[in-house]
């Protein structure tokens, strides 16, 4: 190689190194947002700290405890910006990669050990629960068993008027390759099993008996090829839902890749791998009618507490209907793509494809007028239980199931006191703000390698001023002067920490009446957007209490916060002659309108306005992206 051409080489890598480099150290952002009050949960405000695509915020759940949530942008910003029309105010705090990777780590593992903690919680009381349902006097309706719905009805009956082809041809290959009797050998050695486990309080002694029991519930329904209860599946005639040759044959090559996929499932380590049998199964025989029928036959995915929307109410929004159906169907089709890939069929995929089925074929049902509408954020899993009262008793007399539950229940108590006083919620030192700045400081403690034991309230403090100031500029100490009120904060993390900007994302309300006005006559707009009655962006939404004006326009606040006091009055007065009929939500409506409205008559102004529904166009994915048109 020539001499310039071998120094040019060398240089071209130096510079790469250098570009990389930079690249690797180039700054990163975390965002701190403060979140405006409105009528609801957290109505005094909010704050919350966006990493990357993740917003972690504290909130407060009963019985009085802190939790450290975690959710994406967009679903945040639905949630607080569109739907419960809150303004929110970004600051971008400059630090090092380094910092940010720290900070994220901390976030994510304090996540993770809360959710791992109070599962120890939730272990304790399904414990208790499950020796009180051995000793006859728990739920009369049984033990529910997740993915056993598809199979069987609530109770202790099994009924198999006709065998499941698609079962017979998957128990025949398991009788091949592992005998006749392993399905019937293989149960007994379950059902063995289930009746001496270990009646220990803190051991998840009911983990491993619903684990057994699916297990053995499992291969029952492989034994006799029991066919799918008829209202978890869905066999839509619909057209939507037609298949053409190269899908048939995508989920024929998907189907036999389950096949062997649940074989291997009968030998695996896995605890739980009766509840994916149960899902695999029910999702072969869903497979095989689909490819015989040339539609889609998919499982009924919806959780069993999933909302649901009656009828009338889509009908009487038809906007919201036909924007609802076309996103499903969107979905569907987008979904639907990897049908006609070259490439194997894999189980996120179809995932996909059956949650999407679902629910276009679920709004179907409101256009021909069957029934009202289930609706679930997220995607749907199946994962259909049933409660089944043919539990299996343990080999133990009645007093070791009593001696048990003494300790079960105490088990249980200490759990619970334990979690309620280390994330006890207090408005000034615990709260969704507090806990924030004591998270951050204590990560970036940590990151600096200068955390200090809990004990030295002193040294820990100094530790946390010294991290805080290296890596962000500045120190907020959690609760100090006025910083627990959401707004509060957001001035002090502006003032205090190397903000490199500030901006603002209006409320959904808002931003909507922003561009009226720059269509419209200003007056027209503000006269017509003033009020429930003649707004064409809000809605009547019978979750906000029961007020007239909305009391943006500062001047003109306190003459619309007492028309709303006296508007909630009169309801309150309404209400209570209503309560025999409705239950009191009049009276509820009108009583906290008027609390709501007392801020109103001195400047102050909580209450927005909230919404059930915004069109797609509306919803925001990120901070960036906020249309108002």
């Amino acid at each position: 190689m020539p001499a310039a051409i071998r120094s040019a080489s060398r240089s071209g890598v130096v510079l790469l190194f250098l570009c990389v480099s930079a690249w690797a150290a180039e700054p990163r952002e975390i965002e701190y947002l403060t979140i405006e009050a409105n009528e609801g949960g957290s109505s005094g405000g909010h704050a919350a700290i966006r990493l990357d695509d993740v917003v972690y915020d504290f909130q407060y759940h009963s019985p009085g405890v802190l939790r450290l949530q975690r959710a994406g942008v967009a679903d945040f910003l639905l949630a607080y910006n569109i739907l419960q029309n809150r303004g929110i105010t970004v600051s971008r705090i400059t630090v090092s990669d380094d910092t940010f990777t720290a900070v994220r780590s901390w976030f994510n593992r304090r996540f993770l050990t809360e959710e791992l903690e109070f599962d120890t919680l939730n272990d304790a009381v399904a414990d208790r629960a499950l020796v009180e349902l051995l000793l006859g006097r728990g739920d009369s309706a049984g033990l529910e068993l997740r993915g056993t719905g598809y199979f069987f009805a609530d109770g202790a009956a099994i009924e198999s008027p006709t065998e499941s082809a698609a079962l017979v041809a998957l128990r025949e290959r398991v009788q091949q390759a592992n005998g006749a009797d392993f399905l019937a050998r293989r149960r007994a050695a379950l059902h063995a099993a289930l009746t001496h486990l270990t009646l220990e309080a803190g051991g998840s002694f009911s983990r491993q008996y619903r684990d057994l029991m699916t297990e053995c519930l499992a291969l029952t329904a492989l034994q006799q090829a029991l066919p799918l209860q008829a209202d978890s599946f869905r066999a839509p005639t619909n057209d939507v839902f037609q298949l053409d040759d190269d899908e048939r044959v995508a989920l024929n090559r998907f189907a036999r890749q389950l096949e062997d996929e649940l074989l291997a499932l009968l030998h695996s380590p896995r605890p739980d791998w009766g509840f994916p049998l149960l899902v695999g199964m029910a999702r072969l025989i869903a497979l095989r009618q689909s490819i015989d029928s040339g539609r889609l036959v998919f499982l009924d995915g919806f959780a069993a507490d999933a909302a649901v929307v009656p009828a009338r109410t889509l009908r009487g929004r038809p906007a919201m209907f036909g924007d609802l159906l076309e996103e499903a169907g969107d979905e569907l089709g987008a979904s639907r793509a990897a049908l006609r890939r070259d490439d194997t069929l894999g189980e996120a995929e179809f995932t996909r494809i059956e949650s999407a089925s679902t629910r276009v074929d679920e709004l179907w049902q409101v256009a021909v007028g069957h029934r009202d509408v289930r609706v679930q954020v997220g995607p749907l899993m199946p994962a259909r239980p049933a409660r089944r009262t043919d539990v299996v008793m343990l080999a133990r007399r009645s007093e070791e199931l009593e001696r048990a539950l003494v300790a079960m229940r105490q088990h249980e108590r200490d759990v619970r006191q334990r979690l309620e006083q280390r994330y006890a919620y207090n408005l000034v030192g615990h709260n969704c703000v507090s806990e924030i700045f004591r998270s951050l400081n204590a990560a970036l403690a940590e990151a600096a390698g200068e955390a200090t034991p809990v004990s030295d309230a002193a040294a820990r403090l100094a530790s946390e001023q010294t991290a805080s100031r290296s890596q962000l500029g500045g120190f907020i100490e959690p609760g100090a002067a006025l910083t627990f009120i959401p707004f509060v904060s957001g001035q002090a993390v502006r003032h205090e920490y190397r903000v490199t900007a500030t901006e603002h994302l209006s409320s959904y309300r808002h931003r909507r009446m922003a561009f009226m006005y720059k269509c419209e006559n200003p007056v027209l707009v503000f006269l017509r957007e003033s009020n429930v009655f003649t707004s064409t962006v809000y809605a009547r939404n019978p979750h906000d209490s029961f007020f007239v004006f909305f009391t943006d326009a500062i001047a003109a606040r306190p003459l619309f916060g007492g028309l709303n006091l006296a508007a909630g009055l009169g309801a309150s007065v309404i209400g209570l002659a209503a309560v025999p009929f409705d239950d009191g939500e009049m009276l509820r409506s009108g009583v906290t309108g008027v609390l709501f409205s007392l801020p109103e008559l001195a400047f102050i102004n909580l209450r927005k306005g909230t919404f059930d529904y915004v069109e797609r166009r509306y919803r925001p994915v990120s901070l960036a992206a906020t249309p108002a048109g």
